[in-house]
């Protein structure tokens, strides 16, 4: 009868290397396959592709290449795919059970020859230990060395120094004497695991483990990419942060002491019901689950579930997200850019834009309050266009847009045009950089722009009776003419990539100031010119909040968002009115001071949007009561350091030092958060000649100055300033 030999006993009889074959596997690599610098660029565009990569027959150019990555890796790692196949021992040794995506060897054995310090640190181990047993061990985690250094050596791990003091600890005590030296540290290894149970406790608590998990994550997957990890769960991203909202985010969650891996949607409804039809029919390695109060169900969930005391639970809990991961991101990015192509591209905004674009969803209306140039304005901007994008849609994109281009070819000085009757006729008597100068026999020359020419057509109002004011009948006449002449297909296809809030039909901005009025801003009376040219009339007129409110109230389906730039200039209770009361309590009707189209009512729907900006350095505005303060929310845009690259340079030393003026000399009746300089004033424009030395001595040091004047900064400030 065959005797059975332990695995220590094979390692310490064996005349060769116990991993004879593995290293030669990786010489081969080393040392036979040299790749021009084309072929490496061709051979790593592959590897993103990891299943083309996989699928090479032996009539393709890497094929050899590949068999061979696959025989190193079924040396390493007892998980890897196929490892039987491949391993060439009858008793299929590997070094280790290691958890390390095929995808991420392939990478890693590639990095190990052409870009050694990239290789991941659990394949460098494992590669090392194939190259020079004598000087590692196949001890392959990180983490694992760290804890194992901490027990046996009483020390934090250190690399260089790791794996001749580990050895020496448990040669003294066990006195191994294998036949070939190089088996030496496999022998150490195979002790050190029997150990495990004793060096590697675990944290039996959920932060301890989504650490573990985030670090193992780090080395072994870098598309995935962790939140701030919570008592009982953390949002999980891909890299580029496409999906870290409510709207669609993956999760790891213990509740109940039962670990899932969830891909959440924690949106409204109809949205949830949208999102679970993309994956219908459900692969059978998932289930979908509700979780919190939201519909029956609002989770697709892995079937398998962990526990904190499970073995290996990092690395299966591991395998168990990607999987998810790999199975639902390209459903959702896919059916994402098919219905909204702009919105995928928005979705790996700022995740400060995302949090107050979300905040805008509840609350309906927000400020953002903060010094100067901090960049408020460019924060509406940006939140309006995350909001938006979820406006435009394949057949929207499609269709396409008129642009001023189109104006002007289509439009030349003399052309006639009918107004909306055809009972008019008008006559473009000039074509300037933002308007038409356009008039009938009788009027007098009225001067419509571009944009509005351009909103009256992509949303054909020329077809809508409008509440009018003084230039629309001139508006519509020019869209009209336009949409019979232009054909729809040789419009140009919206932009998604630099989406133009200006022309938008979504998107308004207008500015406050201290003469700003009720009649300026919600409802007034206008004159309008009487369509034959015999003089004018007066009617009551939807202004800016009125006519936006209008136009999304008859657009339910799409969101409107109105930026009102300086919000806190004007006296806000004045300018409502009302309307103070509709801000609230949307969807219900006010009676206004006004009629229009024979009607005093007006709401405000609930999918329009007012976002406001305020200066808080400005002491000379007004101040803002709590009726009004109460109806939104308030956001603080601080000021912050920017990180410089090929198109931005930012003068962060100077930014630090205007920062200490602040902390040093500020007047105790002001918070430094409300009045120090933004981090615009430290963006070097010199392509627009206006250099830092330039920035600094006509715009950053005045203001400071008047800053002293005004007691914001104290006198003593002065000496500093003029130093800067």
């Amino acid at each position: 009868m065959n005797k059975t030999y332990t695995r220590t006993e094979l390692i310490t009889n064996s005349t060769d290397f116990f991993f004879e074959k593995g290293r030669e596997a990786l010489n081969n690599w080393l040392n036979n396959y040299e790749l021009t610098e084309e072929d490496k660029l061709e051979f790593q565009e592959l590897l993103k592709d990891y299943k083309s990569f996989a699928a090479l027959t032996s009539e393709d150019k890497f094929y050899d290449i590949k068999e061979l990555f696959f025989e190193i890796i079924a040396y390493c790692d007892e998980k890897a795919k196929d490892y039987r196949f491949y391993n060439k021992y009858e008793d299929n040794r590997s070094l280790a059970l290691a958890f390390v995506r095929m995808p991420n060897w392939c990478n890693h054995i590639f990095n190990y020859k052409y870009n050694r310090e990239l290789t991941s640190p659990s394949v460098f181990n494992a590669l090392e230990m194939l190259s020079n047993p004598t000087n590692n061990i196949n001890a392959l985690s990180e983490k694992q060395r760290e804890k194992i250094s901490k027990h046996y050596l009483n020390k934090t791990y250190d690399k260089n120094s790791f794996v001749n003091e580990i050895v020496a600890h448990f040669n003294k005590e066990f006195s191994f004497n294998p036949v070939n030296e190089e088996n030496l540290n496999l022998l150490v290894a195979i002790e050190v695991y029997k150990d495990q149970s004793t060096w590697d406790k675990k944290e039996e608590n959920f932060k301890s483990f989504a650490n573990e998990l985030n670090l193992y994550i780090m080395d072994n997957y870098p598309d995935i990419k962790f939140g701030t990890i919570k008592k009982n769960h953390v949002w999980i991203s891909d890299n580029k942060m496409y999906f870290n909202t409510s709207y669609a985010h993956f999760e790891a969650i213990i509740d109940g002491g039962e670990i899932s891996m969830d891909l959440h949607f924690e949106t409204v409804k109809n949205e949830i019901n949208e999102l679970l039809e993309y994956f219908k029919p459900l692969d059978n390695r998932f289930e979908l689950k509700p979780w919190w109060k939201k519909p029956k169900y609002n989770c697709i969930s892995h079937k398998k579930k962990f526990k904190l005391s499970d073995d290996n639970l990092i690395e299966e809990a591991f395998e168990v997200l990607v999987e998810l991961y790999e199975y639902a991101y390209p459903i959702l990015i896919n059916k994402l850019k098919q219905k909204y192509p702009l919105k995928e591209l928005m979705m790996n905004t700022d995740p400060k834009i995302q949090e107050y674009a979300d905040l805008l969803d509840y609350k309906k209306q927000i400020i953002l309050k903060g010094p100067p140039g901090t960049g408020k304005t460019k924060y509406a901007e940006e939140i309006a266009k995350y909001i938006i994008s979820e406006n435009i849609s394949q057949s929207d994109i499609q269709s396409g847009i008129l642009t001023k281009e189109d104006i002007l070819n289509n439009i030349k000085i003399g052309t006639e045009i009918n107004s909306k009757g055809g009972n008019v006729t008008y006559i473009v008597q000039e074509i300037n950089e933002g308007n038409i100068g356009i008039k009938s026999e009788k009027s007098k020359t009225w001067y419509p722009s571009f944009n509005k020419i351009i909103e009256s057509f992509n949303n054909e109002l020329f077809n809508k009776k409008r509440a009018s004011n003084a230039l629309i009948p001139y508006e519509d006449a020019i869209a009209k003419f336009l949409n019979d002449k232009i054909k729809k297909e040789d419009l140009k296809p919206i932009d998604t990539i630099n989406y133009d809030l200006e022309t938008s039909p979504f998107y308004k901005i207008v500015q406050f100031h201290p003469s700003y009025t009720y009649e300026d801003f919600v409802r007034g009376i206008t004159t309008k010119p009487i369509e034959n040219g015999t003089g004018v009339e007066f009617e009551g007129v939807d202004k800016v909040l009125a006519d936006f409110a209008t136009k999304a109230y008859d657009n339910p389906s799409k969101k409107y968002i109105l930026v009102i730039d300086e919000i806190n200039r004007a006296n806000l209770s004045s300018v409502f009115g009302e309307l103070i009361y509709a801000l609230e309590y949307r969807d219900r009707t006010v009676t206004t001071m006004y009629e229009v189209d024979n009607s005093n009512e007006l709401t405000l729907p609930s999918n329009l949007y007012i976002i406001g900006t305020m200066n808080t350095a400005d002491r000379s505005v007004g101040h803002i009561d709590y009726a009004i303060r109460r109806r939104f929310a308030f956001v603080q845009i601080g000021p912050k350091i920017l990180p410089s690259n090929d198109v931005l340079i930012f003068a962060s030393d100077l930014f630090i030092k205007v920062e200490q003026i602040f902390k040093d000399h500020i007047s105790t009746e002001f918070k430094i958060e409300d009045v120090q300089l933004g981090h615009s004033y430290f963006i070097d424009k010199s392509d627009d000649k206006g250099s830092m030395p330039i920035r600094l001595e006509y715009e950053i040091k005045p203001i400071l100055i008047e800053y002293v004047n005004d007691g914001i900064l104290k006198e003593s400030a002065l000496e500093d300033i003029n130093n800067l």
